[in-house]
């Protein structure tokens, strides 16, 4: 009894110590991790906007921890940022921070063209723990670039939303909001001005007081494809007869250093 107490003993003290090993990196075979860059060209992004791009990795031999991406251009302007997730230092992982032997998982890595920039490169930096110590592997990624075409903006506004306010001495305003969508990848200096029908009192918010002739937008002045923003102006309704008005509406803007315009037609409703 006291030989198979002694066996037992062993055999329980053997499997708590495997299960009590602390992980490694290393393979089945105490192998090296390697990892290989499968992307040596992201898909071409348009001069003059922003994208996210995948960088797919491959691992093999042994598990790589605490993987990590960093990386540069020389391209002038060209801003390369990373995912808020790692805090913004740098780029890791999908899944987690280790890329497994035999798997693929990718990086991503935000990118702000400027207008007129052509094909650039990027210098690409991989770390990671090869269950020996920590690995640094530089890797040379080409961004191809393509120039917009067709219109900056869209007018999304048909028939205006108007919004009444009555003011301290009883007089009344009527303030309208006149959306725009981006169709280009930025545009900056957003404005809109209106042009008055005969007669009509028009003004613009005008929170310095300063006299203001024209309309930004609500959020900020820069107007960025896919985004909606309004601009807002305000008549004067004992300057106009009940009815329904047909308005025009400018908006100017910066696109690629040069000054644009739009223009646009809105219908208002004023009652009684």
């Amino acid at each position: 009894m006291k030989r198979r107490a002694t066996v037992v003993l062993i055999i329980a003290t053997a499997l708590f110590t495997v299960l009590a090993a602390p992980a490694s990196a290393k393979g089945p075979a105490g192998g090296t991790a390697k990892v290989k860059l499968e992307t040596r060209k992201t898909p071409a992004v348009v001069q003059g906007g922003q994208a996210w791009v995948a960088l797919n990795w491959r691992g093999s031999g042994a598990d790589a921890s605490d993987f990590r991406v960093t990386a540069t251009t020389k391209a002038a302007g060209v801003e390369i940022s990373y995912p808020e997730t790692m805090g913004g230092a740098y780029s890791s992982l999908m899944d987690d921070n280790v890329l497994s032997a035999d798997d693929i998982d990718f990086t991503a890595l935000h990118l702000s063209v400027p207008y007129g920039t052509k094909k650039f490169t990027m210098a690409v930096t991989a770390s990671w723990n090869d269950g020996h110590r920590i690995v640094k592997k530089n890797f040379k990624v080409q961004v191809p670039t393509f120039a917009y075409s067709g219109d900056d903006v869209a007018l999304v506004t048909d028939d205006a939303t108007t919004n009444s306010k009555t003011l301290q001495d009883g007089s009344s305003q009527i303030w309208v909001d006149v959306a725009w969508s981006g169709l280009a990848p930025s545009l900056g200096d957003v404005r809109m001005t209106v042009n008055s029908p005969d007669g009509i009192e028009i003004g613009y918010p005008d929170p310095n007081g300063n006299g203001q002739a024209w309309s930004g937008l609500a959020r900020d002045d820069r107007l960025v494809q896919g985004e909606t923003d309004v601009a807002r102006f305000r008549l004067d309704p004992a300057t106009m007869d009940p009815g329904v008005y047909e308005i025009a509406v400018l908006l100017s803007y910066t696109r690629d250093g040069s000054t644009r315009t739009t223009p646009g037609t809105i219908t208002v409703s004023v009652g009684k």
